[in-house]
């Protein structure tokens, strides 16, 4: 393959080093000579994270796309900076016209997240040069007023298209392709930064 994409700040559901390395092993592995490597996670605003520390409370209601009907969102939010993790308890409640709730679910979300450092360290361990990183996806730069890390980077030997062995790399890329498909969309990743 020529481009390999990690993209909506999956790599975040990694959970420690080992995960990070066999996963970008197996990045390695399926790409082809020459080919390059984009992802991208936020870059954690420890003031940010403490101010919405136990945060909980409505978030909003919407109409259900499908259905046309009501729809109450609510959060927890909260944060370990020592781990460090922040965790997402979102509520659905599917509501009737008199606001009766109908349904009620809860979904739970754990982000591992790392600072821009940590991120560009596994890269390099695992066998990457970072050819561009960005602050955000308008090109700004990677300084500390960023909000995200988005990096470009390379397989800096020839094992790059030749499986590197072990199992451990796909079964961490399975760990993110296994979350059902509503905690992988765009939006749901992303609101992890208002935590």
């Amino acid at each position: 393959m020529t481009l390999v994409t990690i993209p909506f700040r999956s790599m975040f559901h990694l959970l420690g080093d080992d995960d990070w390395l066999a996963t970008l092993a197996t990045v390695r592995a399926h790409l082809g000579s020459g080919g390059r490597f984009a992802g991208d996670v936020f870059v954690p605003d420890p003031e940010l994270l403490a101010t919405r520390q136990d945060h909980h409370g409505f978030a909003g209601e919407a109409r259900h796309p499908d259905t046309g009907q009501r729809v109450a969102l609510w959060e927890h939010n909260s944060f370990d900076p020592v781990a460090p993790v922040a965790r997402k308890r979102r509520v659905t409640e599917v509501l009737d016209e008199d606001g009766l709730v109908l349904e009620r679910r809860h979904r739970l979300l754990e982000v591992h997240f790392r600072h821009p450092k940590e991120v560009l360290r596994l890269l390099a361990a695992a066998g990457f040069t970072v050819d561009q990183v960005f602050g955000g996806f308008d090109g700004r730069p990677l300084d500390s007023g960023a909000e995200d890390l988005i990096w470009i980077a390379r397989s800096t030997d020839q094992l790059a298209g030749r499986p590197l062995g072990g199992s451990a790399g796909p079964r961490c890329l399975r760990k993110v392709a296994d979350l059902p498909q509503r905690d992988r969309e765009h939006g749901d990743v992303d609101g992890i930064r208002l935590l």
